[in-house]
């Protein structure tokens, strides 16, 4: 019995020790709050990505038909081709085959 008792007591202190602090040394807000923030991007600092023209071997995002646009789409479709590009280039290089292209879409999924 008196284990037993030793045994929860440093199990509970153990736990108070590890989950103890009030302060997590982090804030975070909302993710849905919309902030607006304005980014100074040069020329000579950020290059344009290669298939913001029209690129014919781009996966497009398909966001369905029902779905409200949102202000955050095209920059989810800027930066998917951004990540094409990227693999096209690097793929190769890294493992010795043609890149291959992504095939059927990306379809966006919602809670």
């Amino acid at each position: 019995m008196r284990r037993n008792f030793i045994a929860a007591t440093l199990a509970g202190c153990l736990a108070l020790a590890a989950c103890g602090t009030t302060d997590p040394g982090l804030t975070a807000d909302r993710s849905r709050e919309l902030v607006d923030v304005e980014i100074a991007v040069t020329e000579d600092t950020m290059p344009t990505p290669s298939s913001l023209p029209v690129n014919p071997n781009n996966a497009m995002i398909d966001f369905g038909t029902n779905k409200e646009p949102q202000p955050y789409d095209e920059f989810l479709q800027i930066a998917l081709a951004d990540i094409q590009d990227y693999w096209r280039v690097t793929y190769p290089e890294v493992y010795g085959t043609p890149y291959i292209e992504l095939g059927g879409g990306i379809w966006a999924s919602y809670p």
